[in-house]
């Protein structure tokens, strides 16, 4: 064997030439991975008695990976159309057996077209969350949509896909509306994730605490598979730095814009801070409910394409809280009238005096 020597130069120009490839990306950001000429590329041409400078006999293959991992800078090919289906069928049959919905299966073969009863093979791992791009975007063969189907399982055609968010906001009064519309949810049978101003809450489990009104919590409660109801508080301080957090609410509730956050974040009128908050009705889709006997929360109907409900102690609002009883420490009884229908509602918090409750429900 003859052993020529490269410059180093000459070895970064080979390099460059194959990162040139406009599908080859750092990290995951591309369908391929940029090479990298590192410590384990070493190690693969020690074995061979190569080093760095080395020129290979024409044809010659040499790793400079010990795998063949997409994320190292390997390619991948699609099979699908040529593998045997004897193959096919052992990695239906290994994923199934360890009780997986979807499953990845690393096959060894010397020939995947041949059967691996008559040359061979064996299953050396089993992913239960495996990489889609080396399908979608092979390097050579056809690609493959395999995400849908997976979709499909998750979400069945004609099976709701969503939950019902409400979200609340206001200068005073927020965290006492959320919480008590989250015991409404719960005692109605349903799985709520509440976020507050001293944490998040999975069916009334507080599972993280501090304030938690921003869109982190927000991502918090939806991405927890048995929440079935979100009620969100949302501050203006969450809106400011990062917005909500979801594209749209179903019902979206401003309880009053007050001076009592002004010169915070840029914010310095009430007018500044009306638009603010208005950002939940604007992006509510079923219900915007508006606080009647607050000028600048009734104009903020104006700006939203929901259904209006508004609330107050005036005579055009369309509900009101009366009657408010035990505000002692087991909670608080009272009655809700809305659109000429009344329910007698029981809230875990203890219910401020009648007056206060007027002004910041």
């Amino acid at each position: 064997m003859r052993i020529r020597s490269l410059s180093p130069s000459d070895r970064a120009q080979l390099i460059d030439i194959v990162n040139q490839d406009p599908r080859r990306g750092v990290g995951h950001e591309k369908v391929l991975t940029r090479l990298v000429f590192d410590h384990q590329a070493d190690t693969m041409l020690a074995r061979k008695g190569y080093t760095r400078e080395s020129v290979p006999e024409a044809g010659e293959r040499v790793f400079l990976r010990s795998t063949g991992n997409l994320s190292t800078g390997g390619t991948a090919t699609d099979m699908t159309d040529t593998v045997h289906p004897d193959n096919a069928e052992m990695a239906v049959r290994a994923v199934k057996a360890i009780g997986l919905d979807v499953g990845g299966v690393d096959f060894l073969s010397t020939d995947i077209t041949q059967s691996y009863k008559d040359v061979g093979g064996a299953i050396c791992e089993i992913n239960a969350a495996p990489g889609f791009r080396m399908h979608m975007a092979p390097s050579e063969g056809r690609p493959r949509d395999v995400a849908g189907p997976v979709m499909d399982m998750l979400f069945p055609p004609g099976t709701p896909s969503r939950i019902p968010i409400a979200a609340v906001t206001g200068t005073n009064g927020k965290t006492t509306t959320a919480r008590m519309l989250a015991h409404i949810n719960k005692l109605a049978g349903h799985h709520v994730g509440l976020t507050t101003t001293d944490g998040v809450y999975i069916d009334g489990q507080r599972t993280v605490s501090g304030d938690m009104t921003g869109p982190v919590a927000t991502r918090m409660v939806l991405s927890d598979p048995s929440v079935d109801v979100a009620v969100l508080e949302v501050a203006r301080g969450g809106l400011l730095r990062a917005g909500m957090g979801v594209r749209h609410c179903d019902v979206g509730a401003v309880l009053n814009v007050k001076a009592d956050h002004l010169g915070l974040r840029g914010i310095g009128t009430l007018e500044e801070l009306a638009q603010v908050k208005r950002i939940v009705v604007e992006v509510a889709r079923e219900t915007a409910i508006l606080n009647a006997d607050d000028h600048y929360v009734a104009k903020m109907a104006e700006k939203t394409k929901a259904r209006v409900l508004t609330f107050g102690i005036d005579n055009d609002a369309d509900f009101r809280a009366f009657n408010i009883e035990g505000h002692g420490v087991e909670g608080t009884d009272f009655t809700l009238r809305c659109m000429g229908r009344e329910m007698r509602v029981h809230s875990p918090l203890p219910g401020p005096p009648d007056d206060i409750w007027y002004s910041i429900r």
